[in-house]
């Protein structure tokens, strides 16, 4: 067995990532942002360092103070393959430490089995670099990250992918919901790494709903499920639950009813939207309105500083974002300001480097918080 890094602790997990997400860093800024003495910095990076988990930087001087040695990571010390799995795709990417993409492949599968899934990402493997720890995020949920309990455009059930993956390539494997990991991927490298409260909305053949506070996902065990069924009011007193009101087959229609022709996919009419076409047009621009009232009823519950808006859907609010802001304010009060929103391009790499970053936090032990054999059995060991 070799491992990249040792099993650290609780408190060397929260200076590695900090030192992760921010470095290089000195000893004096991470003392500030854990709120530890500099002397207690010292004390957790020391063993952190001759592990090689962190490296020293070279010496910076301010003036006549002492100089500063800070600290840094080597994104090379690991690397995750991040998956993401749709129906029919299967989007791998290779990324480093720290989340940088190293090269991406995506597979057209013949069906959903869980096997074609296995093939892929044993595919996808490269053969140049060492991977460490495989990442997959999907459309179902788990609750001890090896099993998938429910997919449902998927079609299983039960389906026990970690240990698939595992026993196909030899490497760790971790499952996650893919909108999670999204929100995951954005908090550290990508649109929200700044922010330590945020929702993320996700808009195609289903609705997802993530929310971080202070700089923690709120993980539930019906995180995003009910959202099918919660009833959402349209500007216009439409009313229906939320499958209904927004999904992909909702808009599809709401294009037949704009006088669309039968038989087109919500993939074609959201092509159809960016070339003009009135129909489309039209569906586009109330399924955007629509969108602006989920998100800022989430928004009236949870109070984030922005919400990202991602998915197939997330072009209808590019395009038509002055109907998004209709339907944010009409469940607001009067004169009272319209949450922010950032819409995140739909690019399926997006997801997967997500998935990779699940796969960085099982590395760094961030995710043994569920019943899984993470740390029984690291994840940071494996034959070598």
């Amino acid at each position: 067995m070799r491992s990249p890094f040792p099993r650290p602790s609780e408190a060397e997990r929260r200076l590695a990532v900090q030192v992760l997400l921010h470095g290089p860093i000195t000893r004096a800024e991470l003392a500030e942002r854990l709120d530890r003495s500099a002397a207690s910095i010292t004390r957790l990076a020391k063993p952190l360092v001759a592990s090689g988990v962190l490296i020293e930087c070279e010496p910076v001087i301010h003036g006549r103070a002492r100089p500063q040695v800070p600290l840094d990571v080597d994104p090379d010390r690991a690397h995750v393959l991040g998956v993401n799995v749709a129906t029919r795709l299967v989007t791998c990417t290779l990324t480093d430490l720290r989340g940088n993409p190293i090269e991406s492949r995506r597979f057209e599968t013949g069906s959903t089995s869980p096997r074609e899934v296995v093939d892929a990402v044993t595919a996808a493997l490269p053969t140049t670099v060492r991977v460490d720890a495989i990442g997959i995020g999907l459309g179902g949920n788990t609750s001890d990250a090896r099993t998938v309990e429910r997919a449902h455009l998927l079609g299983w059930h039960d389906v026990r992918l970690a240990d698939l993956v595992e026993e196909h390539t030899g490497i760790p494997a971790i499952i996650g919901n893919d909108v999670e990991c999204l929100t995951f991927g954005e908090s550290w490298f990508g649109a929200a790494r700044d922010r330590s409260d945020f929702n993320v909305v996700t808009v195609g053949s289903g609705i997802g709903f993530c929310a971080v506070r202070s700089g923690t996902l709120v993980r539930g065990r019906d995180a995003g499920r009910v959202l099918g069924t919660l009833k959402l009011t349209d500007v216009d007193g439409t009313t229906l639950p939320g499958a209904q009101f927004l999904e992909n087959l909702a808009l599809v229609d709401l294009f037949q009813q704009a006088g669309g022709r039968p038989g087109v996919g919500a993939g074609q009419i959201l092509r159809l939207d960016g070339a003009g076409d009135p129909a489309a047009v039209q569906a586009c621009t109330t399924r955007a309105r629509r969108l602006g009232v989920l998100v800022a009823t989430a928004a009236a519950f949870t109070l984030p500083t922005v919400t990202l808006v991602a998915g197939e859907g997330a072009a209808t609010a590019q395009r038509h974002r002055e109907a998004m802001l209709t339907g944010m304010a009409s469940v607001r009060p009067h004169g009272l300001d319209l949450p922010q929103v950032v819409v995140l391009e739909h690019d399926r790499n997006r997801w997967s480097r997500g998935a990779a970053v699940l796969g960085i936090r099982a590395l760094l032990g961030l995710e043994d918080d569920s019943p899984t054999t993470l740390h029984d059995e690291p994840m940071l060991r494996r034959e070598g």
